[in-house]
C-alpha cells in the first residue's frame, strides 16, 4: 500500500496502531486523484468505496467515519453495538472527534489542509482523533475532546497516568494559510498569546493552526497535571502537491485520513 498508507512508528503504546494516508494509490479520477476517502466531496461513490476497502484491508480494523462539520462534538465509538458495523445504511455520526476504549474500532478524521490530531492515554486504554481547523479551534474542539477523553478513562476505571501521547499530522503551513484580520482579532481577544500564531506579509495575515492547537492542548494538560508527549509531522498539505490533497490549493479535491485504534489490550 505504500505510499498510500503510512504507519506512525515508535511513538504510541505497543497496543496502539496509527496511520495516515496520502493521495496516492487509489482509483479516484481527477480532481480527486487518487486515494480519496471522502464521500461528500463529489467523487464517484464506487471509487470511494473501493479506496476505503483497500484501507480497511490494510489496517485490519473497523473504521468509524464521521460527518465532520467543524464543530466541537465528540462521538463515543463505544456506543456502537457490534451488529451496526455491518449496516452500511447507518447515518454517519455528526462530530469532529471520536474516542474509544474497545479493540479494533478505528477512530478516524479526514482532512485536506486542516490539522489531524491522534491521541492515546499512557497505557493505550483510550484513544481518539480530532479534526482541527480554525472553526474547531474557536469552538474549543480540543477542550471538549479531552473532557470526554478523561471522563472515558474514569468510566472504564483505567489508571489515567500522567502522560498523554499526541500526534499532530500534516496540515497547511502558515506561509500558505491566509486569513482575514478579523479572525486574528477573534483569537487574540480570547488569548493574547495567540498573537504569535499570526504574521503579516504584503498586507495579508497568515495563521499557524498547529501553533494554536499545541497551545490549547498544553493548556488542558496543565489543568489536569498531564505530561504531553508530542510528535509532529510538519509536512505542508498545500506545498506537497504530489502527496496531499489541499482544499486551499485545489478547492474541489479529495480527503486523506488519519487513523488510530487498539489492536490488543
Amino acid at each position: 500500500m505504500y505510499p498510500s498508507v503510512i504507519t506512525i512508528e515508535d511513538f504510541f503504546p505497543e497496543n496502539v496502531k496509527a496511520f495516515y494516508t496520502t493521495r496516492n494509490g487509489g482509483i479516484s479520477q481527477q480532481p480527486y486523484s487518487y486515494f480519496n476517502l471522502a464521500e461528500n466531496v463529489g467523487d464517484n461513490s464506487n471509487s470511494v468505496k473501493h479506496n476505503r476497502q483497500l484501507l480497511i484491508r490494510h489496517i485490519k480494523s473497523k473504521a468509524v467515519w464521521l460527518r465532520q462539520i467543524h464543530s466541537n462534538k465528540v462521538f463515543d465509538i463505544d456506543s456502537i453495538i457490534e451488529q451496526e458495523f455491518v449496516n452500511t445504511t447507518l447515518d454517519l455520526p455528526v462530530a469532529d472527534s471520536s474516542i474509544t476504549s474497545k479493540m479494533r474500532r478505528c477512530s478516524v478524521v479526514m482532512t485536506a489542509d486542516c490539522l489531524p490530531i491522534l491521541i492515546s492515554s499512557q497505557e493505550g486504554s483510550v484513544i481518539g482523533s480530532i479534526h482541527c481547523g480554525w472553526k474547531g479551534l474557536l469552538n474549543k474542539v480540543i477542550n471538549v475532546f479531552f473532557k470526554n477523553f478523561f471522563d472515558k478513562l474514569n468510566q472504564i476505571k483505567s489508571p489515567m497516568g500522567n502522560v498523554i501521547y499526541v500526534w499532530l499530522g500534516p496540515c497547511i503551513s502558515q506561509e500558505f494559510y491566509a486569513v482575514g484580520h478579523e479572525l486574528e482579532d477573534q483569537f487574540v481577544r480570547s488569548k493574547t498569546k495567540y498573537r504569535a500564531a499570526f504574521k503579516k506579509f504584503e498586507q495579508q495575515t497568515f495563521m499557524d493552526i498547529r501553533y494554536i492547537a499545541r497551545c490549547q492542548i498544553k493548556q488542558v494538560f496543565e489543568m489536569y497535571k498531564i505530561i504531553g508527549v508530542f510528535k509532529s509531522n510538519d509536512m505542508c498539505t498545500y506545498k506537497n502537491r504530489n502527496l496531499f490533497f489541499s482544499h486551499r490549493r485545489e478547492s474541489r479535491t479529495g480527503r486523506h485520513a488519519s487513523l488510530i485504534f487498539k489492536n490488543k489490550t
